[in-house]
């Protein structure tokens, strides 16, 4: 699965948390820590496997685990209409 941020979202840092606003009167989300460096690796499109890879860079978890919050957290930002599928 590929995924990239949805067009129209604004994205503002502060400390280690990111503030997403869509342009709907949805509301706002914030992500923090792995969800932010998820959410910056899909400005383009980006497969899910990739992120993985990154994340298990950055983070000391075990492959398993990452391949699993990465996938909770990819499909909660397309539930939210955060992310979209891409090509």
């Amino acid at each position: 699965m590929r995924v990239v941020q949805t067009r129209g979202v604004l994205a503002a840092a502060a400390d280690d948390e990111l503030l997403l606003i869509r342009e709907d009167p949805s509301g706002c989300f914030v992500l923090r820590g792995s969800g932010v460096s998820i959410w910056e690796a899909a400005r383009e499109p980006v497969c899910v496997a990739d992120l993985c890879e990154r994340l298990l860079q950055l983070y000391a978890v075990d492959r398993a685990t990452c391949e699993a919050q990465v996938l909770g957290a990819v499909e909660a930002l397309l539930d939210q209409g955060l992310f979209e599928h891409a090509p």
